[in-house]
């Protein structure tokens, strides 16, 4: 099972820092994908994109890679809130203006609880690892 949970930890770090790298150096290949786009000149919103979307979403992917690596149960914790908070937006904005046509929003919502799912599994995994190890 540590194995396991190491490996999915480690590669839902790779989706956070990949998407997370694309969105801080190179935006203009995510924001058609997301249907985000700066208005005006678009310095300041794509500065905006790069701080607000990519750093968070690197910051995340090293969360997850230092659980992986370190068996660390904190750092998924803390990913399991922001994952937990992205959802509940994900559901008010569902709620509040509906599905788009494409599905987007559900295929996002699904793809963040499975995001979800391996770091609550990787918690309890590595967990009972350190009881284990204590003992």
């Amino acid at each position: 099972m540590k194995i396991a949970a190491r490996i999915l930890c480690g590669l839902v770090a790779l989706m956070f820092l990949y998407n997370g790298l694309l969105y801080m150096f190179a935006p203009h290949m995510q924001l058609d994908a997301t249907m985000i786009q700066p208005i005006g000149d678009g310095i300041f919103g794509m500065s905006n994109i790069r701080a607000n979307i990519g750093a968070p979403m690197v910051t995340f992917g090293i969360l997850y890679a230092i659980s992986a690596i370190l068996m660390e149960v904190t750092t998924l914790r803390v990913t399991a809130l922001f994952l937990v908070l992205a959802i509940v937006a994900r559901i008010a904005g569902i709620i509040s203006a509906g599905v788009d046509p494409e599905n987007f929003s559900i295929r996002i919502l699904v793809v963040l609880s499975v995001f979800l799912a391996v770091a609550i599994f990787g918690s309890r995994v590595f967990a009972n690892e350190g009881e284990v190890a204590e003992s």
